[in-house]
């Protein structure tokens, strides 16, 4: 609404979206027309911590412009990819991993009047850190099987992988990186 201002600090015991939860919420969030800042957010869910901040912005056209950027810290891996319905993708989903994630992410979207996302306008910068990892029956490796034991390829086990993650234009890119694994 134009003519609605709104200052508010929030805290939450436990919010429930799809397969998302979250307990321990508490914000300070703004609201003057046309554009929503959430600050000092903060919460706990797939096991691990979150904080960060974010705003959603209305363009001239009605459409959302959204951009956060946050901190998090002992995430399960697996708990992320079922809670996000695995990013919307079926190569590489939850029962595939194990591991706990920390790190930065800094992310920007578009979002048209029905809620739904404009994958061409996600951009993300991600420094990520994921450790004691494993990736199970992931499909993909077996054809590396010419090369090694395909038992070994079943249950791969890792100790730490660190690395940025860049997402622009449909496209997810991934530096090359070293891993050290069983």
């Amino acid at each position: 609404p134009s003519n609605f201002i709104l200052d508010l600090n929030i805290k939450l015991g436990k919010i429930i979206f799809n397969h998302f939860s979250a307990n321990n919420i508490s914000a300070h969030i703004k609201y003057k027309p046309k554009i929503f800042v959430i600050n000092s957010l903060t919460l706990s869910s797939m096991n691990g911590n979150m904080n960060g901040s974010g705003a959603v912005a209305q363009k001239m056209n009605g459409d959302l412009v959204v951009k956060c950027i946050s901190e998090v810290k002992n995430i399960s891996i697996e708990k992320m990819f079922s809670s996000f319905d695995n990013f919307g993708q079926d190569v590489l989903k939850a029962e595939h991993l194990k591991g706990t994630l920390s790190g930065k992410i800094n992310l920007s979207s578009e979002w048209n009047k029905k809620l739904e996302v404009n994958q061409d306008k996600i951009l993300s910068d991600c420094t990520l850190e994921l450790t004691n990892g494993e990736l199970i029956n992931f499909t993909p490796l077996l054809a590396l099987s010419k090369f090694i034991n395909i038992e070994e390829l079943k249950h791969i086990y890792f100790s730490t992988i660190k690395n940025q993650i860049f997402i622009r234009n449909r496209v997810i890119t991934i530096p090359q990186m070293d891993i050290t694994s069983s």
